[in-house]
C-alpha cells in the first residue's frame, strides 16, 4: 500500500497535487469502517447479486431475500446484502 501511495503522490506532482494525500484526514483507519468491502471474486462466488448458472437472480442471496415492493427498496436491499455490516449490533 505503500508503494502504491509512493507512487500516486509522484505522479500528483506533475499536478501540483502531490500535497493531497500527506493529510491525516484524507485517511480512515479500518476499525472506523461499519460494513466491509467485498471484491467481485467475493460477490460471485457467494452469488450475492446473481447465479452463477445463468446469471439470473434467481438462486441469488438478493433473489432469495428479495420482497420489495419498490425499485427504491429493490436498490437498498442490494446495497445493504452487497456491503454488510462489521458490527453485530
Amino acid at each position: 500500500m505503500l508503494i502504491a501511495l509512493s507512487a500516486l503522490i509522484s505522479h500528483l506532482k506533475a499536478f501540483t497535487l502531490s500535497t493531497l494525500f500527506l493529510h491525516s484526514s484524507s485517511f480512515s483507519h479500518f476499525s472506523n469502517r461499519s460494513a466491509m468491502s467485498l471484491n467481485g471474486n467475493t460477490m460471485a462466488n457467494l452469488e450475492v447479486l446473481k447465479n452463477m448458472d445463468d446469471g439470473s437472480e434467481k438462486g441469488s442471496l438478493v433473489g432469495v431475500l428479495d420482497r420489495c415492493k419498490t425499485a427504491f427498496g429493490k436498490r437498498l436491499l442490494r446495497k445493504w446484502v452487497s456491503r454488510p455490516l462489521i458490527s453485530i449490533k
